[in-house]
């Protein structure tokens, strides 16, 4: 019964060690490729080091004359506590790391609204639940002609002031996606079409006020969920058409001149 009592702590401490040795080479790895700092994966270290020296001097126990179990209960104490801090850290990290993959793959850089594949997975998961929204367009006009005329450098600008317009005036009342170079797309948590015409004025009369130097504007049309039809590529259709009127009214009228 003893013997098999001393291989079964031999057991333990040799599966112990080699499990901080694989550690060890795994948090080196890591911390060089991910260029993480190493100090978490010292506590990890630490602490798992602590185990297998409590597990080690649980396997010699009858060969040591001085009673070693406080040390052991130290050992195999203060090393959880100190991998329990690890995995915290390491808990947050990962948190942190997923909320990051989730913006790359759903967010638009340049702007900081959603890209085409975010804010398509935001109106599928609203037509899913049978929400009532409303889909706006947004076109960015003379985006060409200030590219040309003033470089790159201020159509950049051009369009990350547009979309901070948009996404500013919505707030917490939709989602904003850029869907092309100057082009934009939002889905409206609104109930009352008059709150969506006073949502269109004000990004108009901002957007004017704004860019007047370039006698740029902006072309706005929207659409109802329900209303106008029950798929995306049906509403998209009838406020595409309605954003395109908004932009003939906009040449007719010389708006922001």
């Amino acid at each position: 019964m003893n013997t098999m009592v001393e291989l079964r702590k031999l057991i333990v401490f040799l599966l112990s060690f080699t499990f901080l040795l694989y550690l060890l080479y795994v948090g080196i790895n890591i911390s060089k490729k991910l260029r993480i700092r190493r100090s978490p994966f010292f506590l990890m270290i630490s602490g798992v080091g602590l185990i297998t020296l409590g597990t080690f001097l649980d396997a010699i126990d009858k060969f040591i004359d001085v009673g070693i179990k406080n040390v052991i209960a130290a050992c195999f104490t203060f090393g959880a506590i100190l991998f329990v801090v690890f995995i915290i850290f390491l808990s947050n990290n990962f948190v942190c790391t997923v909320s990051l993959l989730y913006e790359d793959a759903n967010m638009d850089k340049m702007t900081g609204a959603y890209n085409r594949k975010g804010i398509n997975e935001i109106f599928q998961r609203s037509i899913a639940k049978q929400n009532s929204f409303y889909l706006m367009l947004f076109d960015l006009d003379e985006t060409k002609r200030l590219n040309d005329k003033y470089g790159h450098a201020v159509g950049d600008k051009y369009i990350i002031g547009a979309s901070a317009i948009i996404k500013d005036t919505i707030g917490n009342k939709g989602f904003v996606g850029r869907i092309g170079g100057d082009e934009f797309i939002a889905l409206l948590k609104l109930e009352n079409e008059v709150d969506v015409e006073k949502i269109k004025k004000l990004i108009k009369d901002q957007f004017c006020e704004s860019f007047k130097q370039y006698g740029a504007n902006i072309s706005i049309g929207y659409s109802r969920f329900k209303e106008d039809g029950q798929e995306f590529e049906e509403i998209f259709q009838i406020a595409d058409k309605n954003m395109y009127d908004d932009k003939k009214s906009n040449k007719k009228n010389k708006a922001c001149f």
